[in-house]
């Protein structure tokens, strides 16, 4: 089997650790053969993705502020529409959207680009756009700009506009958009997050002025299968208390740093970004104890992308979770995750600025 898939390495050992992952010893090195679970898009084939969405044939897309957009059918690599990253094919930034219609909503410098086959146009009167939401129950497009969103229909027809007249608290750009399972509209931004109720109108901002909001950001949003909403914060994970009408805090020493993408995988895991990696929090052990129990991944045992990117996480048809990341696109597939590897080890290798020998079995400290 490995020499069938590890071909041009000369191979003298195979050697599995306590973890059961395989180690390789080359003539050129040594090699470390991840579990099956992550496949890792190189930057050389994907530069500096920001947004990942799949068409209704099943093909994904990739959006490049840098780069523009390319299109991947499982074989190959497109790039749309073949000129490259330039011109009004460039500037893409978070969230896509795809509506009932198969089309693709993708915000970016000049508007929200609509892509239907292979023709492109553009919508929306307060570019850029830095996310979007479509609600496919109401065939509705929420579009995030400078202090305000817009909402189109499903003929693209501005229909209604919630921005600083209207009442909405935000510093700068509605950074994302999501509708939890009570039918509230939730907007994140710098320095405020907004619940917003279509039938009414009524606009409820949690802000660090009135003290409502723990963080400075808000980046990301998600709802799990308990219909709890999170939100992935400038300072760690934040949810929403609907008895107490507050955003609450999860207490975590793991999770205290930026949460740049959440994701749910069904009734069992909550995955959470922080800057060195991901985190599964197991859904199951949190509610029915509140205990916060969290398996790592990084680049020790497969995650192997730096840097999460902002409202990054995307679920294909298949199941598989695709992440945008500083350095690479990373896919994970669920189905094929090893939970059952120990925490990780710390090794001490200096002390006051001495080099311990590898081979030392013992060190004394005063």
């Amino acid at each position: 089997f490995f020499t069938a898939k590890l071909h041009g390495i000369q191979k003298n050992q195979f050697l599995y650790d306590r973890d059961g992952q395989l180690w390789i010893g080359s003539e050129e090195g040594l090699y470390h053969v991840y579990s099956g679970a992550f496949t890792t898009f190189k930057k050389e084939y994907l530069p500096q993705v920001w947004s990942i969405l799949e068409d209704d044939k099943a093909n994904m897309w990739f959006a490049s502020f840098h780069f523009g957009l390319k299109q991947y059918d499982g074989m190959s690599l497109q790039t749309y529409p073949g000129t490259g990253g330039s011109g009004k094919f460039s500037g893409f930034y978070f969230h896509p959207s795809r509506d009932r219609q198969g089309r693709l909503h993708f915000p970016y410098n000049y508007g929200v680009m609509v892509l239907s086959g292979r023709s492109a146009k553009s919508i929306g009167t307060n570019p850029p756009y830095l996310s979007t939401f479509y609600d496919k129950e109401r065939d509705l497009l929420w579009a995030g700009s400078m202090k305000k969103a817009e909402v189109f229909d499903g003929n693209h027809r501005l229909i209604r506009s919630i921005g600083i007249k209207e009442g909405l608290a935000t510093q700068r750009y509605i950074l994302c958009i999501q509708k939890d399972a009570g039918g509230n509209y939730w907007l994140g931004s710098t320095g405020a997050l907004s619940k917003y109720r279509w039938e009414t109108g009524e606009l409820t901002n949690y802000t660090v002025e009135n003290r409502r909001l723990p963080s400075e950001r808000i980046l990301t949003i998600c709802t799990d299968f308990r219909k709890r909403t999170w939100f992935g914060s400038s300072e760690g994970l934040l949810w929403y208390d609907a008895v107490r009408d507050s955003i609450c805090r999860l207490v975590c020493d793991d999770l205290n740093e930026s949460v740049n993408l959440i994701a749910a995988i069904d009734s069992s895991w909550l995955l959470v970004s922080q800057p060195a990696g991901i985190y599964l929090m197991d859904l199951q052990a949190y509610y029915t104890s509140g205990e916060v129990k969290l398996h790592l991944f990084n680049s020790v045992n497969g995650f192997t992308g730096i840097e999460p990117g902002q409202d990054g996480a995307f679920t294909d048809s298949k199941g598989n979770i695709w992440m945008n990341t500083g350095t690479e696109v990373v896919r994970l597939d669920p189905r094929k995750l090893r939970m059952s590897h120990p925490a990780l080890n710390m090794r001490i290798s200096r002390i006051n600025g001495q080099n311990i020998p590898f081979s030392q079995k013992k060190t004394v400290f005063p």
